[in-house]
């Protein structure tokens, strides 16, 4: 008997486990390169917070850093430093929130 109430007691913690887990159920991103330069990309991202509700997600963008780049005249260190601007933000009813 002892180990019949183990196992429902295991299936019980780790169901509970399993539903509190967040993640990322699909990240779908779309990049259109502009001419000048540019790029205007569109995320959808549909999270899931487990038994965890939020107010939503933190996204964090690399906006400096260096990499190694190949040359005719060999392997240079090469500077980036970028910018964006922030067109939109929805939620899952498509209600636009506003953001600074």
């Amino acid at each position: 008997m002892s180990f019949k109430y183990f196992l429902v007691c295991f299936g019980f913690v780790f169901t509970n486990l399993a539903l509190a887990q967040e993640r990322i159920e699909l990240f779908d991103a779309k990049i259109e390169l502009q001419t000048d330069g540019s790029a205007i990309v569109t995320e959808k991202i549909t999270y899931n917070f487990g038994n965890n509700q939020k107010r939503g997600i933190f996204r964090d963008f690399p906006l400096n850093y260096s990499r190694p780049v190949e040359t005719k005249w060999g392997e240079i260190q090469a500077d980036y430093n970028l910018s964006f601007d922030l067109i939109s933000v929805t939620d899952e009813d498509s209600v636009q929130r506003h953001y600074n």
